[in-house]
């Protein structure tokens, strides 16, 4: 809904389209509805502190175990993506 409602608006900014880890790295969630629309923006870094990544991520000792297996699953899925984030820009950055 928060897709088509910020599609709508149409808003005169940029927009950075992004999912967060670690959905964009799981098998078992493969929905993304919108992904053929936002695939013509382009992909733009974001800035990731790899180290802080990992701290924040396995500080959040709820999730660790449902997310990732454990701390080595962590370990991995942060090494697949090399510790990054991207998002898709829609317009351009003033």
């Amino acid at each position: 809904m928060l897709v088509r409602a910020l599609r709508a608006m149409a808003p005169p900014g940029p927009v950075l389209w992004w999912r967060d880890f670690p959905y964009t790295t799981r098998a078992d969630t493969p929905r993304r509805p919108f992904e053929d629309a936002l695939a013509g923006f382009p992909e733009v870094a974001l800035p990731t502190d790899p180290d802080a990544k990992h701290a924040a991520c396995a500080a959040y000792a709820t999730q660790l175990d449902y997310q990732f297996g454990g701390a080595e699953g962590l370990a991995r899925a942060l090494a697949a993506t090399g510790g990054q984030e991207v998002a898709r820009l829609q317009g351009s950055m003033p």
